[in-house]
């Protein structure tokens, strides 16, 4: 039979790990809210309000589709970069990823770079990069932003293609 100390000391080392876990998801999900809370005021200054919106652990990014206008904020240690951007002014987006291969005949691949791209077409206006991840200043891997990045290509360009259609 087990010895009464041995089962005590047991559950406090449980007790202690999953304490740990819960600590540190909570602390993640501070970080987004308040991301979103910040990206959230920027729209609403500039008369806005998100109809959608994702986080990443760096950056937040939302749309108001009645006023076809996208929001983003890439956060950078200390810094807050905060931008908007007239989807009327631009004919599509599509995701640019600077990747690297290593190993064995190139068996791993490495993303250096993710960045969602508002492109202008024809018009006289140069293209947006929207940064969603660089390995130079982000963590070393990759937590969600290659999902997001294509899911806000989508977004994106089904709202261009709205303008267009409303024009």
């Amino acid at each position: 039979m087990l010895d009464t100390g041995t089962t005590i000391v047991g559950i406090i080392i449980i007790a202690v790990c999953v304490g740990s876990f819960m600590l540190i998801s909570r602390g993640g999900k501070s970080k987004h809210i308040a991301l979103l809370k910040m990206l959230e005021s920027f729209a609403q200054q500039n008369g806005s309000s998100l109809a959608q919106s994702d986080t990443c652990p760096t950056l937040a990014i939302g749309l108001d589709a009645s006023r076809r206008k996208l929001f983003y904020l890439k956060k950078r240690g200390q810094q807050h970069d905060m931008q908007l951007f007239d989807l009327s002014e631009y004919e599509k987006s599509y995701v640019m990823s600077n990747t690297r291969t290593a190993g064995e005949k190139g068996a791993l691949k490495a993303v250096d770079r993710l960045v969602l791209v508002l492109s202008a077409g024809k018009r006289k206006q140069a293209d947006a990069m929207l940064e969603f991840y660089n390995v130079e200043y982000d963590s070393l891997r990759l937590m969600g932003e290659s999902q997001l990045v294509e899911r806000w290509a989508a977004i994106v360009n089904e709202a261009i293609a709205n303008v267009a259609g409303n024009k």
